[in-house]
């Protein structure tokens, strides 16, 4: 894969930022022995590993050029006593031959949304052959209920990889810990 030296040196600059790296996060109190259960997706070739509050099975979408995983999760209720049902989606697309993920992690977030984020700012990324960015962003839903979530970017061999952790911000706090689990334990098929 061609890397521009401009893409470099981004990634580089994003990656000394004080955000922290994903390897610093405390989660091992939700990463007990048997308690994440691993799926393949293979259109993706990353494998994600669950908690058991996760649907184990997807929805899968598909679409011609993209494939999309969905996964919910078991409801959690935030301090107005709301059901909340996060989501996890991964979607699967081909990209052309020399795209490196930070163009295509910006190809992604300029690309029209039906939904306005509100902010987005850059969480952390790692280096290397299958390099993640990732952001925190925010947006209102269509009922004027504030969402946090999670986007994160990578390729794998001409394949670009989303992942959208999407949950409302009442449980966000609450959740965090194990969002941040999911996207530290992606493996990416070799």
């Amino acid at each position: 894969m061609r890397v521009s030296l401009g893409s470099l040196l981004l990634l580089a600059l994003l990656s000394a930022c004080a955000a922290p790296s994903r390897d610093s996060f405390k989660i091992a109190s939700i990463e007990k022995p048997g308690t994440l259960q691993t799926i393949p997706l293979d259109s993706a070739r990353i494998v994600i590993s669950l908690p058991q509050t996760w649907q184990g099975k997807p929805d899968i979408y598909e679409k011609p050029g993209v494939t999309m995983y969905q996964f919910r999760r078991q409801v959690v209720y935030d301090s107005l006593g709301r059901g909340i049902i996060p989501n996890l989606a991964v979607f699967a697309e081909k990209v052309p031959p020399g795209i490196d993920l930070v163009e295509y992690s910006v190809n992604k977030r300029i690309q029209k949304s039906l939904r306005e984020l509100s902010s987005v700012k850059f969480a952390w990324a790692t280096p290397g052959e299958f390099g993640l960015i990732c952001y925190l962003a925010e947006y209102d839903d269509p009922a004027g209920i504030p969402h946090t979530i999670y986007v994160a970017y990578s390729l794998v061999r001409g394949t670009g990889i989303q992942v959208i952790i999407d949950g409302t911000t009442s449980v966000f706090d609450m959740l965090d810990p194990e969002y941040k689990l999911i996207l530290n334990r992606l493996q990416f098929m070799r």
